[in-house]
């Protein structure tokens, strides 16, 4: 059981890994809900928020890829699903039952602040992670492909 810490701001309990803390006072945490709203204080520029949306050809198929992950999926029917993270969605998936992994294009990025935490971990856990990588375009990053051919780019800037 993860213990959970309260937001420095609403004092809703949230999972530590899911809290920011400030650079300047690093005792005070933000929880995402919390930083989203202040985002929109400063005129929102900073606070889009979008939800990929996946097609699996297997729901079960795409489930167990994304808990090797280490992340949740909770089900909303037979044929679509919500990734979870830290208690928020990170991603949907839907399931197209005629999708050829071969010739799919869809793609997502996850920006991910600890990717060289995550990188040994999604290797670790033998999911086929390309090379860990500084990019020429700032950003330190590896990909994987779901079992549906989905390409998933995860990484932070450098």
């Amino acid at each position: 059981m993860t213990d959970e810490v309260p937001c420095s701001c609403c004092g809703e309990g949230c999972v530590a890994s899911g809290l920011a803390a400030l650079s300047c006072h690093p005792e005070i945490v933000i929880c995402r809900s919390c930083v989203g709203w202040l985002g929109e204080q400063f005129g929102g520029s900073h606070s889009v928020a979008a939800t990929p949306i996946l097609p699996v050809r297997d729901m079960a198929e795409a489930t167990t890829f994304w808990e090797t992950t280490g992340h949740s999926v909770e089900r909303y029917d037979g044929g679509y699903a919500f990734v979870m993270r830290d208690g928020g969605e990170l991603l949907h998936v839907t399931t197209d039952p005629t999708l050829d992994p071969a010739r799919n294009s869809t793609a997502c990025y996850i920006h991910e602040r600890n990717v060289d935490e995550v990188h040994a971990t999604w290797a670790a856990a033998g999911l086929p992670v390309s090379v860990l990588d500084d990019m020429p375009w700032g950003m330190r990053e590896f990909t994987v492909k779901d079992p549906s051919g989905n390409l998933i780019r995860v990484g932070r800037n450098t």
